[in-house]
């Protein structure tokens, strides 16, 4: 379980952690500080940012089902444990 809510707080960071594109005119805006180091290859950076945002929303969704899951899983243990404590018969 432990390792589930790790998968889910580093697609949480990573999504966090990512440069974001802003979009204006249907067309990416790339920052001044990835344009200051001289030449730039505008398809490489919006790869990597949907490489980035692909692989936080991965994490993040299988991390969130894994925890629900468990949680279900957990939950149904507990009500069989209820029900077979109330009923003495079986």
């Amino acid at each position: 379980m432990l390792v589930l809510w790790a998968v889910f707080a580093f697609g949480l960071l990573l999504q966090s952690a990512a440069p974001h594109l802003r979009i204006a005119h249907n067309s990416f805006v790339i920052p001044s500080e990835l344009t200051a180091r001289g030449a730039i290859n505008p398809a490489a950076i919006i790869a990597r940012d949907r490489i980035v945002q692909s692989l936080s929303a991965i994490l993040t969704f299988s991390g969130a089902l894994g925890l629900a899951l468990c949680h279900i899983r957990r939950q149904r243990r507990a009500l069989r444990a209820t029900q077979f404590a109330g009923n003495p018969s079986r």
